[in-house]
């Protein structure tokens, strides 16, 4: 329900995913909601980060990688 309806406050959703299904984790972010709100990556790995960046473009008004929003 949090990573899919809009909802005001101070709220933190975290999704833990399966190392080895990042690609399809990212693909499900990007599509699960229409309001492109805010929304941030954390990652070491210079290669998940471009593809976050890439895949993620269109998915959140504000993105942030390795900040807090």
């Amino acid at each position: 329900r949090l990573l899919c309806e809009e909802i005001f406050g101070p709220v933190l959703t975290v999704h833990a995913y399966d190392e080895a299904q990042w690609s399809e984790t990212l693909a499900i972010v990007d599509r699960t909601s229409p309001y492109a709100l805010t929304g941030s990556v954390f990652a070491r790995d210079r290669a998940a980060i471009r593809e976050a960046s890439s895949t993620l473009r269109n998915a959140a008004g504000n993105f942030y990688i390795n900040d807090k929003p």
